[in-house]
């Protein structure tokens, strides 16, 4: 949190959808290895994320 309230970059991947909408400014999902789906997290669709999430 330190770091990245000092504005570096930081990756976090996680499965645990609650910790990363706590910690994250912007979530990006992947699917089979490509980019599916890319929010702000104050803007992030809970029903879309879990959509991305299965691959739909």
């Amino acid at each position: 949190m330190a770091a990245r309230n000092r504005g570096a970059a930081v990756l976090l991947v996680s499965e645990d959808l609650d910790e990363l909408l706590e910690l994250s400014d912007r979530l990006v999902m992947m699917f089979h290895g490509e980019f599916v789906y890319e929010a702000r997290t104050s803007e992030a669709d809970l029903t879309v994320i879990g959509r991305h999430m299965a691959g739909h």
